[in-house]
């Protein structure tokens, strides 16, 4: 743009209209809500500034034609000649942040924008400053909330995983492992395997419909029901009439206290699916109820891996749901897997799932792994199918192992 040309004061006097546009662009000029200020780059000085930039960087009305550009940015020099360099090269230019001295002597953040314009063979820019203070007071405000939240939330995290079970229970003839990997630092999937009494093992994978901390926190809430502990608030025993721990409750009345006591509504937006059982380590007879969760898979020793049957509802879908519960004699050499719904829904980049059927090829591929080994494997063969993507969804992995038979003699 050049000015060069703009109308002498007495050509303004003969031509009213060119007079009203100039009285405009003055009007304009000192009404903006942004200071503004025109820069001989090369004298290092202010040409002219509106009545908003004497109010942002503290100088009386007049003042700032006096101050060279270096003491608005002294401590900012090499930034604002990178800065004008780009300006000068491009015709125009935006700068997110530079610190200005005002004539106060506070530092101020200012965000900038600026054209190249040409006054007389001189070059010129315009620069257009607005105070961002409050926008990074409000960024500060929001780091620190932002930093508390994170600290909330690795600390549920810790307290979550500290939730999982840290030793195997001890059955003649038997191992245990798990894996659990939530798809973000809280997860709705929990799994426990404990002592229920001498003889007998209780143990459960569920997970939380939806993520974050919602799931995370319902999950620890319904962890806390299927405590082994005979005490109170625990659902794994029946009451006796004086309220003191009776008998072992059979799985089909736990999944039956949790549905009453979990019932979607106001104060429980959510639904979990679960599977829980009860292994009979005399017998290796396992009882469990899979409530709207991944069908188990049992490996039997010499033959294809099958889905246990037996699905019911989801917890919390219908006050009045019943459930049943399927009897599995684990023979020697045999490998029972329970999972959650994130391993099989892994999904590559065209979108097609890890599913069930290359979840089981998977297990027959591991046989000759240890337990704790196959696990890695299949969450290996998830992790190839899928190429690393980022989880959907939390992966939960319980599975039992006895022993062959020529090792249990």
């Amino acid at each position: 743009m050049n000015l060069s040309s703009l109308p002498s004061d007495e050509e303004d006097e003969r031509s009213p209209a060119v007079a009203g546009d100039l009285h405009l662009l003055q009007r304009i000029f000192e009404g903006a809500n942004d200071g503004i200020i025109l820069v001989d780059t090369a004298a290092n000085r202010v040409l002219k500034a509106n009545r908003r930039a004497h109010e942002l960087l503290e100088y009386a009305p007049g003042e700032l034609v006096r101050v060279p550009v270096s003491a608005l940015f002294p401590d900012e020099m090499s930034k604002l000649e990178v800065f004008m360099q780009s300006v000068a090269r491009d015709g125009e230019g935006w700068t997110d942040e530079l610190q200005c001295m005002t004539g106060r002597g506070r530092r101020i953040p200012a965000e900038i924008s600026a054209s190249l314009l040409n006054l007389n063979g001189r070059n010129c820019m315009l620069a257009v400053m607005r105070d961002i203070s409050m926008r990074k007071s409000s960024e500060e405000r929001f780091h620190l909330a932002y930093e508390r939240l994170r600290a909330d939330m690795e600390s549920a995290a810790r307290i979550q995983r500290s939730l999982l079970p840290r030793v195997s229970p001890v059955v003649a003839g038997m191992r245990f492992a798990w894996e659990v990997f939530p798809c973000s630092e809280l997860a709705g999937d929990t799994l426990n395997i404990f002592h229920l009494d001498r003889d007998h093992v209780g143990f459960f994978v569920l997970d939380v419909s939806g993520h974050g901390a919602a799931a995370a926190m319902m999950s620890m809430a319904i962890h806390r029901l299927l405590a082994p502990s005979p005490g109170p608030p625990s659902v794994l025993f029946r009451r006796n009439l004086d309220g003191t721990s009776g008998e072992i409750a059979t799985p089909e009345e736990v999944c039956q206290a949790l549905n009453t006591h979990f019932q979607m509504g106001s104060g429980v937006p959510q639904y979990f699916t679960l599977v829980y059982g009860i292994l009979d380590g005399r017998s290796g007879d396992v009882r469990l109820v899979v409530a709207g969760h991944c069908a188990p898979i049992y490996v039997p020793p010499g033959d294809l891996p099958l889905e246990i049957p037996g699905r019911n509802f989801p917890i919390g879908f219908f006050p009045d749901a019943s459930y049943q519960a399927h009897t599995l004699k684990l023979e020697p050499g045999s490998r029972l897997y329970i999972y959650s719904d994130g391993l099989t829904e892994a999904a590559d980049g065209d979108g097609e799932q890890f599913g069930r059927r290359r979840l089981m090829q998977a297990m027959e591929e591991a046989r000759d792994e240890s337990l704790r080994g196959s696990l890695t494997s299949l969450l290996g063969s998830m992790r190839g199918f899928s190429h690393n993507a980022r989880l959907a969804d939390d992966v939960s992995l319980l599975a039992f192992e006895v022993a062959p038979a020529r090792s249990l003699r």
